[in-house]
């Protein structure tokens, strides 16, 4: 999407009129723009993912080049680093840019993870390549063989299959006994073996598979000591939904469902007790395909009429009701809340 469509992108609110209960600090960040709690644009920056830092500096990923980059707070480049990004940069706890990358071998792509410093630096990384044997021997089961699968979801790398897809990685917040230790990784893992990883901190090796009883599904984050949560995608027995999934007891432990529509991308983010964020596609008309039809769409159906969705932001209650949506006229892959103000501050650029 360029910086025009940027610029020039509408978003309808819907819902109720008051004030969605948070911070006034907080902005809604989509990518590489910033925008206030009602959609109204602020700041765009070039590229289509962005981390804002409190000094005006910012990192941007630039796809067509694919190249990593750190801005100072006027926009000049300080470091560039060559590397393939996709959903998303997050920050780690000691402000390291945790990235899922790719390595293509043979017209394959494999997910690689790394971690890099704020010099842009390559601290740690771990290759589903380079472990591939590990990953199929381990945690990879099922009935179905194991092929990679035909894909070429980035015209920007050049390959035509693929055996994993990591739809996010994010460091666990705090120590999960018997799942993950505190700085572990929690990677969505989509294609075979659907589930969630968790990368030792160390980058060395997968301690734990979780496979997950859904379809297709992003944005997987730890909630406290015994709960992670992730959106999950429609398929052809149920609408997408928010799941909160105890790693303890091996089971959903609660589900929000508001007819949301994503078939292929969506998030979540638990602001805080009394607010959800949830990114969700619906059909450009306002409504939802009869889930009946959509039991008998074969994948292709289902591709074509995911290009016939938009965007939608929903902010939600601690008990799941609908406060308020912004409906977008462009698609994005996530929507979060972050207080960039010190950012907005001191940044000088465009």
């Amino acid at each position: 999407m360029s910086m025009i469509n940027l610029l020039v992108v509408f978003f309808m609110i819907i819902g109720c009129s008051h004030n969605t209960p948070t911070k006034k600090s907080l902005s809604l960040i989509l990518g590489c723009s910033i925008h206030n709690q009602d959609g109204k644009i602020i700041k765009s920056f070039p590229g289509t993912n962005c981390v804002y830092f409190p000094d005006g500096s910012l990192v941007s990923y630039n796809p067509v080049e694919k190249l990593l980059q750190k801005f100072d707070k006027n926009l000049s480049v300080i470091w560039t680093l060559p590397l393939h990004v996709h959903h998303g940069i997050h920050l780690t706890h000691e402000n390291k840019l945790l990235i899922n990358s790719s390595v293509v071998k043979e017209n394959i792509r494999y997910d690689e993870i790394f971690l890099i410093d704020l010099h842009g630096r390559i601290q740690k990384k771990y290759s589903f390549y380079e472990h591939f044997d590990e990953i199929k021997k381990n945690f990879v089961s099922g009935k179905h063989s194991f092929e990679p699968y035909k894909t070429s979801w980035d015209q920007n790398l050049n390959f035509t299959h693929e055996y994993s897809h990591l739809a996010a990685s994010y460091e666990i917040a705090q120590d999960m006994p018997g799942f993950a230790q505190k700085g572990s990784i929690l990677l969505t893992f989509n294609t075979y073996g659907r589930g969630v990883y968790v990368l030792s901190k160390d980058f060395n090796k997968i301690t734990h598979y979780e496979k997950l009883t859904v379809g297709i599904f992003h944005d997987a984050q730890s909630v406290n000591s015994h709960e992670i949560v992730y959106f999950v995608n429609t398929g052809r027995d149920k609408r997408s939904r928010v799941e909160f999934y105890d790693v303890n007891k091996n089971k959903v432990s609660k589900t929000i469902d508001r007819d949301f529509f994503a078939f292929f991308a969506g998030s979540v983010q638990i602001v805080n007790d009394d607010l959800v964020l949830v990114t969700d596609g619906k059909s450009k008309h306002g409504k939802v395909p009869d889930l009946q039809i959509e039991k008998n769409l074969s994948l292709q159906n289902m591709v074509e009429l995911s290009k016939e969705t938009f965007n939608r932001i929903i902010y939600l209650s601690g008990k799941g009701e609908v406060i308020k949506e912004l409906h977008l006229d462009f698609k994005i892959g996530s929507a979060k809340l972050q207080d960039v103000q010190s950012f907005l501050k001191h940044n000088l650029g465009l």
